[in-house]
């Protein structure tokens, strides 16, 4: 973030041409770690930023017009499907392991 411009990469995006800004607070579902996504739209593209939430920051006023929204994170069935399987396989190895210690392998 410049005094005339948001830098990312390649991207540069000069703050007259941002046409609506909204930064969304929320927190993970699992340790309740704080984080930030910051939506810039142009006449041409919207751009996405994923922010660490630790720190004042973000709290503090920006350079260009935002609006604030809380927001709110949720799984998708093929997160949760992933979290199932490896939960399966843990359990699937935890219950190897047991079984070499029960027969001395």
């Amino acid at each position: 973030m410049f005094d005339d411009h948001l830098h990312c990469g390649h991207w540069s995006i000069p703050y007259p041409e941002i046409t609506d800004a909204v930064l969304y607070s929320f927190r993970s579902t699992f340790l309740r770690i704080p984080g930030y996504l910051l939506t810039v739209s142009t006449a041409e593209k919207t751009y996405h930023f994923g922010l660490n939430g630790w720190g004042s920051f973000w709290k503090n006023d920006l350079p260009f017009p935002v609006r604030r929204e809380q927001g709110k994170l949720r799984y998708t069935w093929f997160s949760i499907a992933v979290r199932l399987l490896l939960f399966c396989y843990l359990i699937y190895l935890l219950g190897m392991w047991i079984f070499r210690l029960k027969t001395g392998e």
